[in-house]
């Protein structure tokens, strides 16, 4: 517990130093729902694929589920006993995947509300993605990557490596960090042969590095104290778009035009094609999560509210463009 803490504040305390907050102007988009209900920092969110509800993961070691259409809270699921550091919706909306800094992750039936599967083997836990298919799970911790059979809960083969994991929208390479010591510290696995592929140039010594396939699967984001795009159709080209910029979370839109990305200072927007920052919504503390939902019409991130009020933001993107119209 105690290393995890002090990688946590080394994280933080980074990113802090690093990232210059920005002023909010007037013309700024304003969130057009906020949702209010954890008791402690919220650190992750996913969207439903069918895009009606959004769950959150907090500090509190909760799981909530919201009612978009009704800006309401659905359900509490509660059996962590640490921080919810991840969460995952399995292709067809089932199942709901959680990974949790207790060492386990949790398999949600949605319709009941109930946790009928723990996985457990892991240190603390970074991420977990469920594969195009639905029939396995990735997870990454700071001691090991591992792959899940969802139906039985048993192991599958799995690389070597740590950190958070990110599966290819075809479901064909699962990326992850190795070691964050090594130049080459992103590798890209192949799931079908269950050997490693490539492995990609990175620049981090300390930040475990957040992962993201574009939808079409050009693009792979890495983000840590850089933020890097690389092209998967041109041999894994590099592409820096910003420096000492703390990422913390990272995503894309549906239609891989935009990358959120949250860190210290608030929430980023990028433009994919050109690298150009275009967008900077400054928000008090770290932004441990960003979410685009399935349609796009919701980019979500989580803050605080005064000292104890911990919301979860959601901008309709037709204000984000609107006022990048009007830039």
């Amino acid at each position: 517990m105690r290393r995890k803490a002090i990688l946590l504040l080394v994280v933080l305390g980074f990113v802090a130093d690093s990232a210059q907050p920005l002023a909010v102007g007037s013309a700024d988009p304003k969130p057009q729902l906020i949702l209010v209900g954890h008791a402690e920092t919220i650190s992750s969110l996913a969207f439903s694929p069918d895009g009606r509800w959004l769950a959150s993961g907090s500090q509190d070691s909760t799981i909530k589920l919201w009612d978009l259409a009704k800006g309401k809270e659905l359900r509490n699921l509660a059996g962590h006993a640490d921080r919810v550091t991840s969460l995952a919706f399995s292709p067809d909306g089932r199942w709901l995947a959680s990974g949790s800094w207790d060492r386990t992750i949790k398999l949600w039936d949605i319709g009941l509300g109930l946790d009928v599967l723990t996985l457990a083997g892991h240190e603390a836990v970074y991420s977990v993605a469920f594969s195009p298919d639905g029939r396995w799970l990735a997870s990454g911790s700071n001691r090991g990557v591992e792959l899940w059979d969802v139906a039985s809960g048993g192991e599958l083969r799995a690389p070597a490596g740590t950190g958070p994991v990110a599966i290819s929208p075809d479901g064909r390479w699962l990326a992850f960090q190795s070691d964050p010591r090594s130049e080459e510290s992103i590798k890209l696995w192949d799931v079908a042969t269950g050997r490693e592929s490539r492995a990609l140039l990175g620049q981090s010594k300390v930040l475990p590095s957040y992962l993201a396939f574009s939808p079409d699967g050009r693009w792979l984001a890495r983000g840590d104290y850089r933020l890097t795009l690389w092209d998967m159709t041109a041999g894994g080209e590099t592409h820096i778009l910003a420096s000492r910029v703390g990422v913390l979370s990272l995503a894309f839109s549906p239609d891989g035009c935009w990358l959120a990305t949250g860190g210290s200072g608030g929430v980023f927007l990028w433009d994919v094609a050109t690298g150009k920052k275009l967008l900077h919504v400054y928000h008090p503390g770290a932004v441990l999560s960003v979410a685009f939902s399935p349609d796009g019409r919701w980019l979500a991130a989580p803050g605080d509210r005064g000292r104890r009020e911990r919301i979860i933001m959601l901008w309709n993107t037709d204000d984000i463009k609107a006022v990048l119209g009007k830039s």
